[in-house]
C-alpha cells in the first residue's frame, strides 16, 4: 500500500504524502527486524 502512494505521486508531483510513506516503510522494516530478531531470542533462549 505504501508503494503505491509513492508510485501514484511519481506519476502526480501535486500529491503529498512521499515523507509519510517512506516513513511507514522504514518503521514497518524496523518493527519487522525487531520482531524477529525478538523470535529467534526467545527460541533460542528456551523461553
Amino acid at each position: 500500500m505504501l508503494a503505491r502512494g509513492l508510485q501514484a505521486a511519481k506519476k502526480n508531483p501535486d500529491l503529498h504524502g512521499k515523507s509519510h510513506a517512506w516513513t511507514g516503510i522504514v518503521l514497518g522494516a524496523l518493527s519487522l527486524l525487531y520482531q524477529t530478531v525478538g523470535m529467534v531470542l526467545l527460541f533460542r533462549l528456551g523461553a
